[in-house]
């Protein structure tokens, strides 16, 4: 049993390694990404505003593409990234919660009813 723990967790370990390798030519530095974007759209549309002849041959839509699709992964990095520090923390509040809720019910609560003679 322990040849066979080890040769997964070896494995895993190289596919860690491999998924890192992965991620940063995919991706690479995110916000640096998006920022050189924003720059590149900043400079197209100075060249379109000073009627360069150059801005005819510049894909604007493509860049735009680029930029919306970046925005999309760092959306999606920062969900995933929530949501594992949800799952590994907790819900911290729990106690707070739960609390309140008991609180209520006991405001809530009907002890008793009294009758009107009227």
């Amino acid at each position: 049993m322990g040849k066979k723990a080890y040769v997964i967790k070896e494995k895993l370990k190289r596919i860690k390694e491999e998924l890192k390798v992965w991620n940063k030519e995919v991706f690479g530095a995110l916000d640096l990404n998006i920022e050189k974007t924003v720059k590149e759209i900043n400079e197209v549309e100075g060249l379109i505003a000073s009627d360069d002849i150059v801005a005819g041959l510049v894909d604007k839509d493509g860049i735009q593409q680029r930029f919306w699709e970046q925005l999309h992964y760092k959306e999606s990095l920062l969900k995933q990234k929530s949501r594992m520090r949800w799952v590994k923390d907790g819900d911290a509040n729990t106690r707070y919660f739960h609390a309140s809720i008991k609180g209520r019910r006991r405001k809530n609560q009907i002890v008793s009813l009294k009758k009107d003679d009227a």
